[in-house]
């Protein structure tokens, strides 16, 4: 016989047994099956008593443990989360910390030490570069820009890169005349640097020499002498009536760098050929005032017979490592 229906009593918890009621056990039958164990993966619950045997029959089987027949679950021994921090946990789990702030990206280091200040002290600056008309301009912002007089040619091929054009002078009086006087500068402590090519063969004597710039006084010894070209072909500096210091043959009709240093507080000259020093010694140690205003001649002595190009001069006696500079850049 089919059992009556059931009906949930309350305060009973859904899905735990219960141990049945009279209505639930009819006349005369077996008694009522025990209540059902609870959910899988809940603690084990064991099975409702059976129900008490109706008139005339047994009592109902107990009810049936779910978990019979298979182990227990293992009881969970996490520690629970009560809101401290658990570092070993934390540090498992957690995503790695972003990276910490680089530095800008800088630069790559320059290749080498950086270029001289060759503005420093540059009191001319004729760089030759025009190739047409008859004036030369003055780079160094002194403002003494130069005439090309008595016949100074342009020509090409200049002695390095970036350099398209140079002036030639023929050794018949033509020479660059500058609007400024070039005693103060050059009639003191100074350098003079150029590019030169020639095969002229000149004196001796300096004031009777053809060179690049200076001035003869006749009868006295104010006078000074840049460039002078002596016998062999060689190129120096002089200062009054001393013999002056020179280079060794440079009249090969090649391009050639040379710079000129003299100090005018203890007469010390130097002469550097292709950035090295090739010859230093000394000449009169004071300052000469004679004016002259020509690049290309010996004022009153005589006039040079080359190619020139990149004449700069400074108020100052440049350092060896200057010179170099200029003769490689």
């Amino acid at each position: 016989m089919a059992c009556g229906p059931r009906h949930v009593r309350h305060g009973i918890v859904p899905g735990v047994p219960d141990a049945g009621t009279p209505e639930e056990v009819g006349a005369g039958s077996e008694g009522g099956t025990g209540g059902t164990g609870g959910a899988p993966d809940a603690a084990p619950i064991l099975g409702g008593a059976g129900g008490s045997g109706g008139v005339g029959g047994n009592g109902g089987s107990g009810g049936a443990n779910l978990d019979a027949g298979r182990d227990l679950a293992p009881p969970d021994t996490r520690t629970p989360d009560l809101g401290v921090p658990d570092l070993a946990r934390d540090a498992a789990t957690d995503p790695p910390p972003p990276p910490p702030d680089l530095p800008p990206d800088r630069p790559p280091p320059p290749d080498g030490p950086p270029p001289p200040n060759l503005a420093l002290g540059l009191m001319g600056h004729w760089k030759f570069d025009e190739g047409m008309g008859t004036i030369t301009a003055d780079s160094s912002g002194h403002n003494n820009s130069g005439i090309l007089t008595n016949g100074v040619a342009w020509v090409t091929g200049a002695p390095f890169p970036g350099s398209g054009n140079a002036v030639s002078f023929d050794g018949n009086n033509d020479f660059v005349a500058t609007r400024q006087d070039l005693a103060p500068v050059l009639g003191g402590t100074a350098t003079m640097a150029f590019w030169i090519r020639t095969t002229q063969t000149g004196d001796d004597t300096a004031h009777s020499a053809p060179g690049v710039s200076g001035v003869e006084q006749a009868a006295g010894a104010d006078d000074v002498f840049w460039g002078f070209i002596d016998a062999n072909g060689g190129i120096g500096v002089a200062a009054g009536n001393s013999g002056g210091i020179k280079s060794d043959p440079i009249n090969d009709d090649l391009w050639h760098h040379v710079a000129l240093t003299r100090d005018d507080s203890n007469g010390k000259v130097q002469v550097y050929v292709d950035g090295g020093l090739v010859r230093s010694g000394t000449t009169v140690a004071d300052r000469k005032a004679t004016p002259f205003t020509a690049i290309g001649r010996i004022t009153n002595a005589g006039s040079l017979h080359a190619q020139l190009d990149d004449l700069r001069i400074w108020n100052r006696v440049l350092p060896t490592a200057e010179i170099d500079f200029l003769a490689t850049h």
